[in-house]
Formats: C-alpha cells, structure tokens, sequence
C-alpha cells in the first residue's frame, strides 16, 4: 500500500511539475526568476524518476521533503502570479 501512494504521489507531482514549467516557458520573461523556477522544477521532475528507476530509495525523509519541495516551489510560482 505504501507503494502505490508513493507512485500516486509521483505521477501527481510529475504532471503538477510539467503544466507549471510549460506555463513558465508560455508567460513569464527571460530572466533570473525565470531561470530559477525552471531548475527547480527540472530537479523536482527529476527525483521521482530516480526514485522510480530505484537510483534513489524511497526513505522517509524523502516522503518528508518531497512534498516540502513541492510546496516550496508552488509558492515560488504563485508569489509572481
């Protein structure tokens, strides 16, 4: 069971990560903060599939700071909104 919240939680993430970094690219100007939501985006794309291919293991503390990062970096987008 706690598997399959942890894919559930992925793909949910992944798609979330995917729309935002795509409206970045569509709205906002070139520029630092620009740069910035798209490397921490990119990174936060890239931790579950590492989880996935089993590069990284599923601890609790990633269960911890994952949705942390994900939290963080919907403020990060919304802040400029």
């Amino acid at each position: 069971m706690p598997r399959v919240l942890l894919l559930l939680l992925n793909a949910i993430a992944f798609g979330f990560l995917v729309f935002s970094l795509l409206r970045i690219a569509q709205r906002e100007q070139a520029g630092s903060k620009k740069t910035i939501k798209v490397i921490a985006g990119v990174v936060l794309l890239v931790l579950p599939v590492s989880v996935i291919a089993g590069f990284v293991r599923p601890t609790p503390v990633y269960l911890l700071v994952y949705p942390l990062g994900i939290a963080a970096y919907v403020f990060l987008c919304r802040l400029s909104d």
